[in-house]
């Protein structure tokens, strides 16, 4: 019989954020990332302040893409 593997074991061999604070968090966390930045660009292209816009962007762009990859991650049973 093989012996089982327990919750950290598993943690270990697929680092991250989801794995650091568990599927639900983690997309709730990226969810919430993507608010904050989109905001974010809103209030520098309200305010006419087009050379914050760009860093901000690109960071609402990394969250969206959290989002999007999170559940091709909860498919692997390994994880």
């Amino acid at each position: 019989m093989a012996p089982r593997r327990t919750r950290a074991a598993r943690r270990a061999r697929c680092p991250g954020a989801e794995a650091a604070f568990g599927g639900t968090l983690g997309i709730a966390a990226a969810v919430g990332l993507t608010l904050y930045f989109a905001g974010v660009v809103a209030a520098h292209l309200r305010v006419g302040d087009h050379e914050g816009t760009p860093p901000a962007a690109v960071l609402t762009l990394i969250a969206i893409a959290l989002i999007v990859c999170a559940p091709s991650r909860a498919e692997r049973p390994d994880c």
